[in-house]
């Protein structure tokens, strides 16, 4: 645009120049000083739209690289995006597996308690059964004893009726002795 402004100024400038080529020499070279002007003015143009096209191909380059940085970015954001997810269900996962397994040992911790009354009951009824089982072997051995005593006595008054002459007393005798020997 600014390209055509240029061109059209430096065509009137050249058609004044033209037109007033019949004009005096003052005219002619302020005519002439115009043209050097608008050619001046036409070449700066043109190399401003040169360094304009340059900046633009420049622009178009880095808008190009831009894109293509933001297309990266994107599938990066995506599979950030799809760690983070696969990280939260991890978590989850993680959470729930640990709520279930305070669960089981809270679980357990109430069943070792239990177990442990339980345990705590059957070492008070094995006490009871230790001791009820001593006084046991202590009862039996007393009746040992008395069953020693008696078969002492019982041997002392066959050795005595044996001393009497009576072997009618030894057969009575011994038969009961052999009846209590027995019990």
């Amino acid at each position: 645009m600014a390209n055509k402004d240029t061109l059209i100024r430096v065509l009137v400038v050249l058609n004044c120049l033209c037109f007033l080529a019949g004009c005096s020499d003052e005219d002619t070279e302020q005519a002439q000083a115009e043209a050097e002007e608008a050619k001046t003015l036409l070449a700066k143009t043109r190399a401003d739209l040169n360094r304009a096209r340059t900046e633009i191909a420049d622009l178009k380059e880095e808008l190009s690289a831009a894109k293509g940085s933001r297309e990266g970015l994107h599938g990066e954001v995506e599979q950030l995006a799809d760690v983070r997810d696969r990280a939260v269900a991890v978590a989850e996962q993680a959470r729930a597996t640990i709520e279930s397994l305070s669960a089981r040992l809270n679980e357990q911790n109430e069943r070792v308690i239990a177990l442990q009354g339980e345990v705590d009951a059957l070492k008070i009824v094995t006490a009871e059964q230790q001791a009820t089982i001593a006084e046991q072997q202590a009862a039996i051995e007393e009746q040992n004893s008395v069953i020693d005593e008696l078969q002492k006595i019982i041997a002392e008054q066959l050795n005595a009726g044996a001393d009497q002459g009576g072997d009618m007393q030894q057969e009575e005798i011994a038969p009961s002795g052999d009846g209590a020997e027995k019990q």
